[in-house]
């Protein structure tokens, strides 16, 4: 996996898709409707239903996130986040309790923090870099995540950042003289009650990173929105919040 993404970061410079990020999902949504598929949006699944002997017999979605329904059919394909469909979906309907324990054991990658700007000025001639930026000026990277397993969460002008400016690629993303950038950390997986008391100072902290290769950008931020590991649960439903899903180590 890394090969690639070195390969493809390093040696041919990235892209990005003009328009943004979500052209994606909606090439991938408009195919999909082309060749007769019904996609139902923030209806999440709530629960897989099985027969007594095992096989799949309906599904219960919750429509526009209010109403209860359940769909007849005889086979699933699940593009989910593992814990979730064996520990929410089936329920403990399908398998045994080795087989939870075996799953629990396993590692995930860490979560994020993230932090979205938007910036109100012409921020070009500012910017030492229009490309993204991942920076670590304290040395050991591994150290860094090593440390993030553990629960740690680094402050610090030298601590890492990584920077995407989307409206440097694309221009057209924003009007003339307004730009929008991502900022990420990793971070450990804590609940919304600790996030909370945290959030405020460390993306005040994080933004600071950027003046390193922006500077003045704080005071030219009008829209900031803060992104914590419990609000990667809300949209992606990975457990732990977890960016890359399972680690990618050898024993997994």
């Amino acid at each position: 996996t890394s090969v690639f993404l070195f390969r493809e970061f390093i040696f041919d410079g990235g892209y990005y898709p003009k328009g943004g990020m979500q052209k994606f999902p909606d090439a991938l949504l408009e195919r999909f409707q082309e060749y007769g598929g019904t996609a139902l949006l923030l209806s999440p699944v709530e629960k897989i239903i099985l027969t007594k002997t095992g096989r799949v017999s309906a599904v219960k979605v919750k429509l526009s996130g209010r109403i209860p329904i359940e769909i007849e059919t005889k086979s699933i394909v699940a593009n989910c986040d593992p814990f979730q469909l064996y520990n929410k979906l089936l329920g403990g309907q399908s398998y045994s309790n080795g087989f939870l324990s075996q799953l629990e054991a396993r590692s995930v990658t860490p979560s994020a923090f993230m932090v979205h700007l938007g910036v109100n000025r012409d921020i070009s001639q500012q910017a030492k870099y229009h490309c993204n930026i991942w920076s670590y000026r304290r040395g050991d990277i591994d150290e860094y995540y090593k440390g993030v397993i553990e629960g740690q969460v680094e402050h610090g002008k030298d601590s890492f950042l990584f920077c995407s400016i989307p409206s440097f690629h694309d221009p057209d993303l924003l009007e003339k003289g307004h730009h929008s950038i991502q900022l990420i950390i990793a971070a450990p997986y804590h609940g919304r009650d600790r996030w909370g008391l945290d959030k405020e100072k460390l993306s005040g902290d994080v933004i600071n990173r950027l003046e390193q290769f922006i500077p003045g950008i704080t005071e030219a931020v009008e829209v900031r929105q803060i992104a914590t590991p419990p609000t990667l649960i809300k949209y992606t439903s990975n457990h732990k919040g977890a960016i890359y899903g399972w680690a990618s180590i050898p024993s997994q």
